[in-house]
């Protein structure tokens, strides 16, 4: 339920329903509103996480899973983004949905970067939301737009890998760790990662999502390019639009 949409520069104030928790958020132009993935997300977080868990995000965003996680019983969250904003905004939001703000510590990281070697094996739950969109040539910008860290390194595969990679060195014994992955990044290097770094994985739920307007024309040559390279769909026509699979993915510790 929309109370009031700014655009233009403005801030969007929004309520959403998710897992059926109500969730109240206001988010500056330079953070990400919640999308399909992370509704979609929302689910497996409230199907997964149990009262007491520590959780870990990598991508807070809006803040709305980590809002989330709490709500539905989570002794504390740890959240890391590369967006300074992100995390400004989502500790306003967690405030605003009456959580205390001694159980959130809210980092700007560059993927685990700001993580310390005590933390190893100490969550219960690590979850991630990753962006998808590729770099676009050699140059490297500052971010100047929110669809600018929707970028992610060669096939919009940095921060999804460094989950599957990483992610399970945050959890404790019998955790678990909850992704999404798309055809846009190429289902081959996402299977290869799992069954190097995880025994224990599955695909809970598998979608087919519309492109949506961050996907312009340049990242779309750039997909049909990788396409034409290895013959791997990355998206495909449906009723008018551009569809792509979404997967999402859930791994535990030994």
């Amino acid at each position: 339920r929309r109370r009031r949409h700014g655009d233009g520069g403005m801030m969007v104030v929004d309520d959403f329903r998710v897992a059926e928790q109500e969730i109240s958020l206001r988010i500056p132009p330079m953070v990400w509103s919640p999308t399909g993935f992370a509704r979609t997300m929302a689910e497996h977080i409230a199907d997964v996480v149990r009262p007491g868990d520590r959780v870990l995000e990598l991508g807070l965003g809006s803040g709305i899973l980590s809002i989330l996680a709490m709500k539905l019983g989570a002794e504390s969250v740890t959240a890391l983004d590369i967006n300074s904003q992100a995390i400004e905004s989502a500790l306003d939001n967690w405030r605003a949905n009456g959580l205390d703000p001694a159980k959130a510590d809210f980092r700007q990281s560059d993927l685990f970067s700001a993580m310390t070697e005590e933390e190893l094996g100490r969550y219960d739950l690590v979850f991630s939301n990753p962006p998808v969109l590729p770099q676009v040539g050699d140059v490297v910008r500052a971010p100047r737009s929110r669809n600018d860290f929707e970028v992610s390194g060669r096939d919009g595969r940095r921060m999804l890998d460094a989950v599957l990679r990483d992610g399970g060195r945050y959890l404790a014994p019998g955790g678990c760790l909850l992704t999404i992955a798309t055809s846009l990044q190429g289902w081959e290097e996402t299977e290869a990662l799992l069954r190097e770094h995880w025994r224990d994985w599955e695909l809970r739920q598998t979608l087919s999502m519309e492109l949506t307007e961050e996907c312009t024309p340049e990242y779309m040559e750039y997909w049909r390019e990788r396409e034409r390279q290895d013959g791997r769909p990355r998206y495909y026509p449906g009723e008018g639009h551009y569809l792509h699979d979404v997967w999402f993915l859930s791994a535990r510790s030994a």
